[in-house]
């Protein structure tokens, strides 16, 4: 989704990436923090890899190499204009490609795998984000509401969020309440602090108003789905162990199984929240 959205940045005329043009955004962010990313993450997996099978690395110096593989595709791409969340991204990509075949996925318990440090930071910045956002952003952008902008924030959660998500999700072989599940809870809020924070530093027309928007929208997203993920998580579980006791092999106890099975599912196969 990024990669588009600074093309679409680009496009707009006015903004600072219009004056590069799509040609130059495509080339700068997107190409080349690529191959930056690409690059420092296969490096960085390949080195850690070396040294966890001669002994050099122990369990906790190797989640540090996780963020700091992460820390010099951010830095590099930035140094060079480039686009720092798609290199982190590509580098990651990189980095688990590089160590696939290397680490053993046995599903090792929390704080023996390379990436649990990086998770549980990556979890504290973001509740961190939240609550930054909670108090700082979200208070003005009440005082000044709409009822376009709660319109717009409802339709936001529901069909233009929902919709994609089952368009594609379609010949998944998924039912209807995991489409209905995934669609509900699947994105995440951070994403949209994300791209108006972009939209701001390209000095976009409206601003004012698309910040009142992205606010209005992520409080209004912490507040329905904190409030009803109890109890649809309850629902969910339930209806996924029916399914899985009355049809044979269902896509969905597919999809946990695989999980599982590479170390990546944590917990019961009750509660996918």
């Amino acid at each position: 989704m990024l990669p588009f959205f600074l093309l679409f940045l680009a496009a707009v005329p006015g903004t600072v990436a219009s004056q590069e043009g799509v040609g130059g955004v495509f080339w700068r962010s997107l190409v080349v923090s690529g191959v930056v990313g690409l690059g420092l993450g296969q490096v960085g997996g390949r080195l850690l890899s070396l040294a966890r099978i001669r002994g050099w690395v122990t369990d906790e110096w190797r989640q540090v190499v996780v963020l700091a593989v992460a820390l010099c595709a951010y830095g590099v791409a930035a140094a060079l204009d480039g686009s720092g969340f798609i290199a982190t991204w590509t580098g990651g990509f990189a980095f688990g490609a590089a160590l696939r075949g290397s680490e053993p996925a046995d599903g090792r318990p929390a704080g023996e795998r390379p990436a649990d440090l990086a998770e549980y930071l990556g979890g504290l910045l973001g509740n961190l984000s939240f609550l930054v956002f909670g108090a700082v952003l979200l208070g003005p952008a009440l005082e000044h509401l709409g009822w376009r902008i709660v319109v717009y924030a409802v339709l936001s959660l529901t069909v233009v969020r929902m919709v994609p998500v089952a368009l594609a999700l379609a010949g998944s072989g998924m039912r209807l309440p995991t489409v209905a599940y995934v669609g509900w809870f699947g994105p995440r809020g951070l994403a949209s602090v994300v791209f108006g924070l972009l939209v701001v530093e390209d000095s976009v027309p409206g601003t004012a108003l698309l910040g009142q928007v992205v606010a209005v929208t992520i409080g209004l997203s912490v507040l329905l789905h904190g409030m009803s993920a109890p109890y649809l998580a309850d629902r969910y579980g339930n209806w996924f162990d029916v399914a899985k006791a009355t049809t044979p092999e269902p896509r969905e106890a597919q999809a946990q199984e695989g999980r599982a099975a590479t170390g990546t599912a944590h917990g019961g196969s009750r509660r996918l929240r």
